[in-house]
């Protein structure tokens, strides 16, 4: 088994199988990415061994953005990549990644039952409930704005971020 030109060492070939969520359908997209795999002992990103992932009930969290399937979950945590993200519920995590357009960045936030999170550490007083995500790292729930980790109370609740497209 293969990932791109590199082997996939210790990868079973009879239990191999691509992560699809959504599945798969023919004809339905030009492309698809598909970043992780699994066989019957071990989860694989991008070719590489995902650490104590459990294949068993190991998804791939599809938030139908550019950051799709880089992202994933088993019963027992959330994985960016290869990486355990600590402290995030698997159960009730969504991803906020807001999608990259020309001169905008991402917001790095992502949200479960009683967090919000930027860049993986806890947003104070955020409200995961009313929690969304804008462009260029910032955020907003019931409260207002948010700057990354910062409340910004300067900003008018209706503040809406610009992309530089200098």
């Amino acid at each position: 088994m293969y990932f791109e030109d590199k082997k996939i060492i210790g990868a079973d070939l009879n239990t191999f199988q691509v992560i699809t969520n959504p599945s798969l359908s023919a004809g339905k997209a030009d492309h698809a990415t598909y970043s992780y795999s699994k066989d019957v002992s071990k989860v694989y990103y991008l070719g590489q061994v995902v650490p104590n992932a459990d294949p068993k009930t190991f998804t791939a969290i599809d938030n139908g953005g550019v950051y799709s399937h880089y992202y994933g979950k088993d019963n027992v945590a959330v994985y960016e990549g290869p990486t355990p993200l600590p402290l995030i519920d698997p159960k009730t995590t969504t991803i906020l990644w807001y999608p990259i357009y020309e001169g905008c960045g991402p917001s790095h936030y992502i949200k479960d039952a009683t967090h919000v999170f930027f860049k993986y550490t806890i947003v104070p007083g955020a409200d995961p409930e009313t929690f969304e995500s804008l462009i260029n790292g910032y955020g907003k729930d019931k409260r207002g704005i948010y700057n990354g980790l910062q409340f910004d109370s300067t900003l008018p609740k209706d503040f809406k971020p610009a992309c530089d497209f200098g």
